[in-house]
C-alpha cells in the first residue's frame, strides 16, 4: 500500500459584500505510490519509491453588476517522483503523468429580473506528460462553454428550458489519457461541439 504524510493551510474572506476569495496550498509526501501501467494492452500496478505533491488553489468570486457574477478557480500542481526506478533507468526529478502544473476556470453569469440568464464557462488545462518517463504530453487546450435558460416559478410548480453549446469552438483536445498506455494509446478524445436542450420541473412540496 502506499502511504503518505502531508500538511496544508488556506485562508478565505470577503472584501465588502461584492468580492470573496480563498487561497489553499498543500504538499504531501507519498512513499510507494501505486503507478498504473499497460503490458499488451493488459493493466498493471507498481509502487514508485517516493513522490512530492505540492501546489496551490486559489477561487475568486465577483458581483459586478445587479444579477452579473464572475468567479475564477486557479489550480498550480508541482508533482514529481523523488525516487523511481524503472527497469533499472532512474526517473528522480520527473514529474507525474496525468497532471497539468496549470489550469483555470472561469465562468460568467446573468440573471435578469424576469429570470432569463446566461452563462459563459471557459476551461483551461495546461500540457501535461502521459508516462512516467516523460516522453509524451497530451498538448494544452482552451474551450468555452455556453448555456441560457428561464427559471420561473408560479405557486408550487415551475418550468425551467434552457439550451447550452459545449465546446463551442469546436476544439479538438483530450478529456483523458490512459496512464502508461500500451503502444502509445494514451490518448482519449473529448466529443467537439455539442448542443443540448432540457426542461426541468420542479415542484414544491408542502408549505
Amino acid at each position: 500500500p502506499q502511504k503518505a504524510w502531508g500538511t496544508e493551510w488556506g485562508v478565505k474572506g470577503a472584501v465588502g459584500d461584492r468580492f470573496d476569495y480563498a487561497v489553499a496550498g498543500y504538499c504531501a509526501w507519498v512513499r510507494d505510490e501505486l503507478i498504473p501501467f499497460e503490458i499488451d494492452g493488459r493493466s498493471f500496478f507498481r509502487n514508485a519509491g517516493r513522490s512530492r505533491h505540492c501546489g496551490a488553489e486559489v477561487q475568486t468570486g465577483w458581483l459586478l453588476a445587479e444579477g452579473l457574477t464572475a468567479a475564477l478557480a486557479y489550480t498550480f500542481s508541482d508533482f514529481a517522483f523523488t525516487d523511481y526506478v524503472v527497469g533499472g533507468v532512474p526517473l528522480d526529478g520527473n514529474r507525474l503523468p496525468g497532471v497539468p502544473v496549470h489550469q483555470a476556470h472561469g465562468r460568467l453569469f446573468y440573471r435578469s429580473p424576469a429570470n432569463v440568464y446566461g452563462a459563459v464557462e471557459l476551461t483551461y488545462a495546461d500540457s501535461y506528460f502521459t508516462d512516467d518517463a516523460n516522453t509524451a504530453r497530451n498538448p494544452s487546450y482552451t474551450v468555452v462553454d455556453l448555456r441560457f435558460g428561464y427559471a420561473g416559478r408560479r405557486g408550487r410548480w415551475a418550468a425551467e428550458p434552457f439550451v447550452g453549446i459545449n465546446n463551442v469552438f469546436d476544439v479538438r483536445y483530450n478529456s483523458s489519457v490512459t496512464i502508461n498506455a500500451f503502444g502509445g494509446r494514451y490518448y482519449e478524445p473529448a466529443p467537439g461541439r455539442t448542443v443540448y436542450v432540457g426542461l426541468r420541473m420542479p415542484v414544491r412540496v408542502g408549505r
